[in-house]
Parts: C-alpha cells; structure tokens; sequence
C-alpha cells in the first residue's frame, strides 16, 4: 500500500487532527478552570493538530514531488510515526498540564522519534529520487525535521528552568526553532507550489530559484534567532529574525506574483494570505520587542504576551487554510464530491476570516479588559467554526459519492 495519503477515509490521518482541535475548543471553553490553559492551547493545535498535519502531508508532498517507488511496508510505518506522535504529544500534554515531568519527558521523547523517523525517511526519499524540478521543498521539509527535536529538547528545559533570566532565554528560543523553524520551514516550503495549485494558476517563473536561495536564508534566521537567545547576546536574535523576514521576502515574490494571476477567492485562500500578513507582522514586531527590552528579564512579559498572536493569527489560520484545500482532495471521488466538500468549507468565509483577523487585531491592541475577552471570543467562534463545516463538507462529500454509486449502478 501506498506511504501517501490515499483517497478516502484513513483513520490515522484524518481523526487526530479533529480531535486536538476540539481539545483546544474544549480548553479555550474552560480555560478559568484548565491548568496551564495558554500553554495548552498553544501546544494542542501547534503540537498536536499542526505537527500531525505536517507528517502526513510532508510525505504526501514527498511522493508527488519526488516520484520515488513506495515500498509495500510505507504505509504501515506511516501508522506507526503517526500513532507515535500523538500518543507523544497527548503525554507532553497531560505531562505539563499535571506537572509530572517524567510524562512529559517520556511524551517528548516519542515525538522526537516520530519526527527524527519522518525526517529521515524524507531525506532517503530525496538521496534516492531523480532530479526533480521542485525537490527543494522536500528539502524545506526535511530542514524543519532537523530542527524540531531541538526545540522539544529546550521545551522539555523549559518545564524544569523556571528562574530568569535563563526561563524567558529558553522561551524565546523554543519558540523560534518550533515556530519559525518547525512549522514555518515546512509551510514556506509548502507555498512554493501548493499556493498557486490553490489559486488555480501557474508557479510563477523564478519561484524555484528563489526557494533555493531562500531556504539557506530562513535557516540561518531561524539559527541565529534561537542562538542569539541561548548566548545571551540579543543583537544576534534580533538580526535572526530580520535574516528570517529576508528570506520570506525572497519567497514573497513569487507568492505575490500568483496572487496577482488570480486572486484569492475562497476560504483556503483567503487564511493561508492572512497568515502570511501575521508572519510578516509579527517578526517586525518581535524583533521590535527584542532590540528595545531592557534585558531579557523585562522581556519576558511582553513575549509571553506576544507568542499567541503569532501561534493563532500565523499557525492556526495557516493549518485551517490549507486543511480546507487539502482534505477535500485528499476524500477524493471526483470533482463532484470535492466541489461539495469546498462549497460547504467556503461558506461564509470571507466573514470568518475578517471577523478572526479583525478580533485579532483588535486584542492586540491597548484596549479595556472586557474588549480583549470579547474579541477573543469573536475570534474562537470565527475559527472553531471550521469543526462543524469539515463535518458538515465530509458528509456532502460522500452524499455526492453515494449518488455518483447509485447512477453508476442504475
């Protein structure tokens, strides 16, 4: 059997997801009575439905791009990393949320294996492959592979390093290797063909070299962003995060130039170019926060404060954008039950993503208490709302096979 994610139902790749996002719905509900409820809702959907999401599509990528034979064994070894992963990512969870340390060790640990298994596999896949037009982003892949067992290690730290200044040093890192490194990695490298394909177009010429050239350059942002903190030189951090801006402009051209070809027009499109905005904002302003701190313990606060806008307005929205382009496909049937399933995924969805953003937006800002908890509640209503519909779009979905079957049949 395949290693890709085939058409149709697959259990290990299509409920996890669902579940950690109603794990973070369920503690965004009951956050005055969870413990550690910021943590949690940072970790469910980043550690849990994101990093889910990108073993299984990473390789799904991989396959396509690459067209390396699968070996008959692939999808049973898929099962297992996956199986692992989650299982891993529910101990870190329980294991923090309980203070049992060695929970979250053992967690930790069957993550990194997952991912360290995944990235390595990636890797033969490329040694293996002939030369491909789009490789390099197998290669932005197996990058972010690399760099997340280190960002695990410095959160599994950060649960027992609590005292500053070597608390928030710890933070600053972790945070830029698991999201700037892990997750952006993976999606910068993504975009560079999965972007247009969601637009409908053609890759702009030039976007296969400018993803060569970039990835050198997020990488080196990515390093010296985490480094610097680790050194306690935050100079070096600040100029990581400006190698890291620099390398998304170098992307940001040919991404623009699809856009431009044709623009964005449904819900998929409309998170993904939001999210994209956020990333962009958000290492200006992080590297604002960093450069006028007094020092890393004045720093703490504002960063702790930061981190949320940019896991939701950057992590959250890009998840959501492209689960609602790729599970439609991935249930396949045709292009009756995958217009189906999108017509149900875009309802409404230039008010979703206004609505997110705005509320956002607005929270961010030196608004009154009351504001900021309405906006919050504005933006999880304006999120959460893609569970019901992705149930809603998989029932269309096989609604359409059903009476494709029956037509067939009569």
């Amino acid at each position: 059997m395949s290693g890709r994610p085939s058409r149709g139902f697959w259990p290990l790749r299509d409920l996890p997801v669902v579940f950690w996002l109603l794990a973070a719905v369920v503690v965004a509900v009951a956050h005055p009575v969870v413990p550690a409820p910021r943590w949690l809702l940072i970790h469910l959907v980043l550690l849990g439905a994101a990093t889910h999401s990108i073993v299984v599509w990473s390789r799904h990528f991989a396959d396509a791009l690459l067209r390396t034979p699968i070996r008959p064994t692939a999808r049973r070894e898929q099962n297992l990393r996956l199986l692992m992963l989650n299982v891993g990512g529910a101990c870190v969870a329980v294991g923090v949320a309980a203070a049992h340390w060695f929970v979250t060790l053992a967690g930790a640990v069957a993550v990194v294996v997952a991912v360290g298994w995944h990235g390595v596999g990636l890797l033969a896949q490329l040694r293996a492959a002939l030369p491909a037009r789009f490789a390099v982003t197998v290669r932005f892949h197996v990058a972010a592979a690399a760099l997340l067992p280190v960002g695990v290690t410095i959160g599994v730290l950060l649960v027992k390093v609590q005292a500053d200044p070597w608390h928030v040093r710890l933070l600053v890192a972790h945070a830029s290797i698991n999201l700037l490194g892990w997750i952006g990695l993976t999606a910068l490298g993504t975009l560079v063909t999965l972007w247009p394909t969601m637009l409908r177009t053609r890759i702009a010429p030039g976007a296969e070299a400018a993803a060569r050239r970039g990835l050198p350059i997020l990488l080196s942002g990515v390093v010296l962003a985490a480094g610097g903190a680790l050194a306690d030189v935050r100079l070096i951090t600040v100029l990581g995060y400006l190698a890291y801006l620099a390398g998304l402009c170098v992307l940001a051209r040919s991404f623009v130039a699809a856009a431009r070809s044709s623009t964005p027009d449904s819900y998929a499109t409309y998170s993904v170019f939001a999210a994209l905005c956020w990333l962009l904002g958000c290492l200006i302003a992080l590297a604002g926060v960093v450069i006028t701190s007094g020092g890393w313990a004045h720093l703490d606060a504002r960063f702790t404060w930061f981190t949320p806008f940019l896991a939701a307005g950057f992590g959250v929205q890009l998840l959501l954008g492209a689960l609602s382009y790729l599970i439609p496909v991935a249930l396949g049937g045709g292009p009756g039950p995958v217009r189906a399933a999108n017509d149900v995924l875009d309802r409404l969805a230039a008010t979703r993503v206004v609505a997110a953003n705005g509320a956002l937006l607005v929270s961010a800002l030196p608004v009154p208490a009351a504001v900021r908890v309405s906006c919050s509640v504005v933006v999880l209503a304006a999120l959460a709302s893609f569970l019901p519909l992705l149930i809603l779009a998989i029932r269309a979905s096989l609604k359409v096979k059903r009476g494709g079957a029956v037509r067939s049949a009569d």
